[in-house]
């Protein structure tokens, strides 16, 4: 099975009383360091704060690209994949 299809039952499994997280799209600043934009550029994320999500064990990621992340403290990031507008 694959990680999203993992995660998305585990959140299903999970009481919203004991777990919560926000979803939200960031912006590559840097690849290297990592550096990504959140809440249009007025705070930016650093390589201490983010976890990539993906099963892949390299930021994959140019500059400029969007992503979604998935913080559940605020604190802590996971980048889940590339966002793309419709």
């Amino acid at each position: 099975m694959s990680w999203d299809i993992e995660l998305a039952k585990r959140f299903k499994n999970t009481s919203s009383a004991s777990i919560s997280s926000d979803i939200l799209v960031g912006k590559v600043i840097s690849k290297s360091p990592v550096s990504i934009a959140i809440y249009d550029g007025l705070a930016k994320l650093e390589n201490q704060h983010l976890y990539l999500a993906d099963g892949s064990d390299a930021f994959n990621y140019n500059q400029g690209e969007e992503v979604l992340l998935a913080t559940p403290d605020g604190q802590v990031f996971f980048i889940i994949n590339k966002a793309k507008k419709l």
